[in-house]
């Protein structure tokens, strides 16, 4: 099936979760300008950014994951060590800055970096 454009699906996302897109983006760690422009299609997100709004929406790994393809981005792979952190904090529901202390810890980079 053909996938939707990516600011159509995060926007219906927040409709249905009764979300508004400036909490969303606050959330996510995301610039406000930059964030409402992923919301109205004239930028496209990073793979980060699109984590990062995958966490500011509360989404488990299954919808992460299905976020990153709608956004044509790479899903998270467990071999890569970052990768295994980010797969950590959203199992565990972690929120943007206690990813972001995560991957510090670790002597990784930080997301939307």
């Amino acid at each position: 099936p053909e996938l939707p454009p990516f600011s159509d699906y995060i926007r219906q996302l927040c409709a249905d979760m009764g979300e508004t897109p400036q909490h969303v983006i606050k959330r996510s760690g995301i610039e406000r300008t930059y964030g409402h422009q992923i919301f109205n299609g004239t930028r496209n997100p990073s793979r980060d950014k699109v984590i990062q709004l995958a966490i500011g929406l509360g989404m488990d790994m299954d919808e992460t994951q299905k976020m990153l393809r709608i956004a044509k981005k790479n899903e998270l792979y467990p071999r890569v060590r970052r990768d295994v952190v980010l797969v950590y904090c959203i199992t565990h529901g972690m929120g943007f800055s206690e990813t972001q202390d995560a991957l510090a810890h670790f002597d990784l980079q930080p997301l939307g970096e």
